[in-house]
């Protein structure tokens, strides 16, 4: 029978073969940790903007390595960058290594997210990965300040304590426009930055090898990179680059992989089409080509626009005429289709052809027709109609009170 006693008896041997048993498994981690050839180890990184990034890895080992590797990736590179790192001269149970990348021969993308590991092998042929750690590579030149609303970060310099909002607001005043166009996800994760003068983004883009017009948008990473040079002007500048930029990112978001196939011409010209009220030059310069007979082929503008500034303007200015002739023909909805076309994989021509039954030409030609069509009171009422009502309100005005006036003189 089983007593009291026997129970006791059991329950001590249980205990014990459990003491036994749990010496056992930690001997066999101490005995795995003592033979890991590394202790500890720790890595970490900075960089000067345009020039350079520093990497550090530091750890006790009791092992002697044979090799190391760094390996870096970034969204625009397409490639794994790896280097093998010269060892150092050190102590053979500490490791200290540095390694620069020099980034006016990798060229990153501004505000882009850095991922970064270390492979070391030790003599033994024993290997070790580090995890993989993450920085963002900001421009660093500045001091920014943020306000976050909704996913939407707007980064700016200086003491204008509203700025930062006015972005926000921006944001969310020009998206409802922008939906009649392209698909809107809420909440929308972007960052925009707002540089204090053009001087500023120009060399910062530079610096990462960037070609710069006005603005610039880095649609793949969610940022906007835009300037406001002064308090006064700040509301329209923003007002126009904004929904620029951001149209830009809203079509990326859209065709996401077929990005690079999407026209130049659309592109452009619906980001500009976008603008609270586009630069009013674009009129002027279009009209003088079309007069002169010296257009930007759109079948050029497909895919490239030129690099002086002065031919670029006129592609900008055709660009959003042709998308605006679209929009107003056709409506809302034909920009709607040949977005999804383009996400289809559709190219230039293709596009046009699916969604309007045309081709290229034939919209060219059809668009074309409305500008030359245009007789010159037409285009000056068209340039000034709003200063001509002004006016001819201010007459009717000034008539109706000497109307008023003379009839209390005759009374």
């Amino acid at each position: 029978m089983f007593g009291v006693s026997d129970f006791w008896r059991w329950r001590g041997w249980r205990y014990i073969w459990m003491i036994i048993f749990g010496g056992m498994l930690a001997g066999k981690t101490a005995v795995l940790h003592a033979q890991s050839p590394v202790l500890a180890l720790a890595s970490e990184a900075d960089y000067t903007y345009g020039q350079e990034i520093r990497f550090h890895l530091t750890g006790q080992v009791d092992q002697p390595v044979a090799e190391i590797n760094l390996f870096m990736q970034a969204p625009e590179l397409p490639h794994t960058f790896a280097v093998a790192v010269s060892l150092p001269e050190s102590s053979a149970d500490v490791l200290d290594v540095w390694q620069t990348v020099d980034l006016t021969q990798l060229r990153l993308a501004p505000f882009t997210t850095v991922t970064y590991w270390w492979s070391v092998r030790f003599v033994s042929g024993e290997e070790l990965e580090t995890a993989e750690q993450h920085f963002r590579y900001e421009d660093n030149q500045f001091v920014w300040r943020e306000v976050t609303r909704d996913g939407i970060t707007a980064h700016w310099t200086g003491d204008d304590a509203t700025l930062g909002q006015l972005v926000v607001d921006v944001i969310v005043e020009a998206t409802p426009r922008l939906a009649r166009w392209l698909p809107v996800e809420q909440p929308m994760v972007l960052d925009v930055y707002v540089y204090p003068s053009a001087a500023d983004l120009r060399a910062a883009l530079r610096l990462t090898g960037r070609d710069w017009v006005g603005a610039h948008a880095e649609p793949e990473l969610g940022v906007l990179l835009v300037t406001a040079v002064n308090s006064r002007t700040a509301a329209t500048d923003l007002r126009r680059s904004v929904p620029h930029e951001l149209t830009h990112w809203l079509l990326y978001q859209a065709v996401t992989a077929n990005y690079e196939s999407v026209p130049l011409w659309f592109n452009e010209g619906l980001a500009t089409l976008a603008e609270s009220s586009p630069d009013p030059v674009y009129d002027l310069l279009l009209e003088t080509a079309v007069n002169n007979n010296d257009l930007i082929p759109f079948s050029q503008l497909c895919h490239q626009f030129p690099t002086s500034r002065d031919e670029a303007l006129l592609a900008y200015a055709q660009s959003v005429s042709l998308v605006s002739y679209i929009q107003l023909r056709y409506g809302d909805s034909a920009i709607r289709q040949m977005v999804d076309a383009f996400a289809d994989g559709a190219d230039c021509e293709t596009a046009v052809f699916r969604t309007l039954n045309l081709t290229l030409n034939d919209l060219v030609s059809d668009w074309l027709d409305q500008q030359q069509t245009r007789s010159p009171f037409t285009r000056f009422w068209l340039e000034n109609r709003l200063w001509l009502i002004l006016l001819l309100g201010s007459f009717a005005i000034t008539t109706l009170l000497l109307l008023s006036n003379r009839q209390g003189d005759i009374q």
